[in-house]
Formats: structure tokens, C-alpha cells, sequence
């Protein structure tokens, strides 16, 4: 998904479906500032189904970039991402804001704008008394949003479904397909050889299927079948 120079997000899905390149190689700033907030970018958007919220994103951070350059002092490493920094440059606009989930990963990033960052946000006030967006209803679930070759998409993908939605139920063939999924990041954190972002995205999403996994167990009929004898 990343390329070898750190510069370069190539996301897939699925069986491989490209979802656009995002190059971050004529970016101002120095190299390993970029560096670091393209790898928390890659390692967040691994969770992502739709070509446009990565183009949001990337476009998003291409902005952070070029403000940073021409911020008096400028900001050149991401340990210089202070809270009041943050508040002036993002102020109340929605995409900047959201962009947090993906700066918070960043290696360096002050622990102050760190906990910053997680902590929930008062809507501002020119949201206040707006109903509330939910990420989808039940009306807008797509039956064919899993077939294969699909390129219109409308509805977000599984990963960010909830995962007591009686929509995404799961058969016991997929189940057994996500505790692979499981062992795989198991594996991969046992190797250690991904980078903190990385690392830390893929426990959040073992932490999801997991889940998942739980709440199909719990659902399970008990079997009231006699037991045959042989």
C-alpha cells in the first residue's frame, strides 16, 4: 500500500481494486515529516472502502503540508503539531478536523495533542441543533455492495459497519475467514517489522473483528440435535 520511499499510498480492496494513487513526493516540507504523515495516513486508510475519502484525506494533507511551510515559525516535524497550532489551522472546518484521526498516529506527534486529539470535540456552533449524521441506516444498505468487479459502491464498507448491525450478519464460512484475518495480524505483530502506525491501526481493526467474531459465537443456536450413536 506504501511505497518504498514513504511517499506514495497505492490503497486496494478486496481482491486487489485499486482506490487511486495518492503521491506526496512534490509535497513541501522536509522529508521525514512527510514521511511520517504519509504512513499514518496509509496505515488509517487501510480501513477505507471508497476512492473519495481517500482523495479527501490526501487532499486534505497535501493542504496541511503546504499551510505548514508557510506557517511563521514553520512547522517541519510533526513533534511541532502543538494543540494551539492545531486549532488555528484546522479552526472549525469539518475535513481538517477529521484529519486528526489520521495525524494522532504519527510518530512524534506531542502527547498533549495526542490526548487532544482523542478526546471528543464539542460541535461547532454552526452544527449545534443540526440532527446528527450516522455513518448509514439500514435503508441505505446495498445488497450487491460485495459483488465482485462492483466499481459503484454506495455504502460503506464492512469495516465500518457496526457490529451489531443485523445487516451485516455473517455465515460461518466468513467468520472462519476473519479469524484468519485475525491470525494474520497476530503474525505480523509477532514479526514486528511494521512501522508504529501500521502496527497500531491493525490492532484497532484485530480489536473489530474480534468483535465481530464474539457477537456471531454469542449468536449460535445451541445444537438440540440427539446425538447420534455409533
Amino acid at each position: 500500500m506504501l511505497d518504498a520511499d514513504g511517499l506514495v499510498i497505492r490503497p486496494v480492496i478486496g481482491a486487489g481494486k485499486p482506490l487511486g494513487v495518492w503521491d506526496f513526493r512534490d509535497s513541501p516540507r522536509p522529508v521525514d515529516f512527510r514521511r511520517a504523515l504519509v504512513a499514518a495516513l496509509a496505515a488509517q486508510g487501510r480501513g477505507w472502502g471508497s476512492e473519495d475519502t481517500h482523495r479527501s484525506n490526501a487532499g486534505t494533507l497535501r493542504l496541511l503540508f503546504k499551510d505548514a511551510a508557510a506557517a511563521e515559525p514553520p512547522v517541519a516535524a510533526t513533534g511541532q503539531i502543538t494543540v494551539e497550532w492545531w486549532k488555528q489551522w484546522a479552526g472549525d472546518i469539518h475535513v481538517r478536523r477529521v484529519l486528526a484521526a489520521v495525524v494522532r498516529w504519527a510518530p512524534g506527534v506531542p502527547e498533549a495533542t495526542r490526548v487532544f486529539f482523542q478526546t471528543p470535540r464539542r460541535r461547532p456552533p454552526a452544527w449545534r441543533g443540526r440532527p446528527r449524521k450516522q455513518a448509514h441506516t439500514r435503508a441505505l444498505c446495498d445488497p450487491d455492495r460485495d459483488r465482485a468487479g462492483d466499481v459503484g459502491r454506495r455504502t460503506p464498507d464492512h469495516s465500518r459497519c457496526h457490529p451489531a448491525c443485523a445487516n451485516i450478519s455473517r455465515t460461518d464460512s466468513q467468520i472462519t475467514a476473519l479469524r484468519a484475518e485475525v491470525a494474520r495480524i497476530d503474525a505480523a505483530a509477532d514479526a514486528g517489522l511494521d512501522p508504529y502506525p501500521i502496527a497500531a491501526r491493525e490492532q484497532q481493526r484485530k480489536a473489530h473483528l474480534a468483535t465481530i467474531i464474539r457477537r456471531h459465537d454469542a449468536r449460535q443456536p445451541a445444537n438440540t440435535e440427539p446425538t447420534e450413536r455409533r
